[in-house]
């Protein structure tokens, strides 16, 4: 399996706290968010990787694993993860491609291509779980009768 990870350093366990707390609705715009940002990731890695004889089927490969919220982490998996039939041993070749000299790499330029794309999807998240939560709380709690008195 050959994959680039992009981690958001989490000091002191500010981030899984958070994600344990959060509100479902807020776990799941992030969790959109990251997944939309891998999609994009791929879409980059496939438009960069080698194409020719020594690779002829990386490009075709390439694939998101979907977001998943672990106990620390949003995550989504994107890379080469080993070919079908006769590409499975293709590997090494986009390995190779990452790190000889005079490389064509296509994995890592990827990721940090659409780090800011990835930074304004989380925004938006956050704002529209923003939005999502100041809806429910102006909701009327009750529809019933009475004088509203308490």
């Amino acid at each position: 399996m050959a994959t680039t990870r992009v981690f958001i350093e989490d000091v002191g366990g500010s981030f899984a706290k958070f994600l344990r707390n959060a509100p479902k609705i807020m776990r799941a715009e992030l969790k959109y968010a990251v997944n939309e940002t891998a999609q994009g990731v791929e879409s980059v890695m496939r438009s960069r990787a080698p194409q020719g004889p020594e690779a002829p089927h990386i490009r075709d490969d390439i694939e998101t694993q979907g977001a998943a919220i672990t106990k620390k982490y949003v995550t989504a998996k994107v890379g080469y993860f080993g070919g079908t039939g006769d590409d499975g041993d293709q590997e090494h070749v986009a390995l190779y491609n990452e790190y000889k000299p005079n490389a064509q790499p296509f994995m890592l330029p990827a990721a940090e291509d659409m780090a800011n794309d990835f930074r304004d999807s989380v925004k938006d998240a956050l704002q529209r779980m923003e939005n999502g939560l100041a809806r429910s709380i102006s909701a009327p709690i009750g529809s019933g009768g009475g004088s509203g008195m308490i």
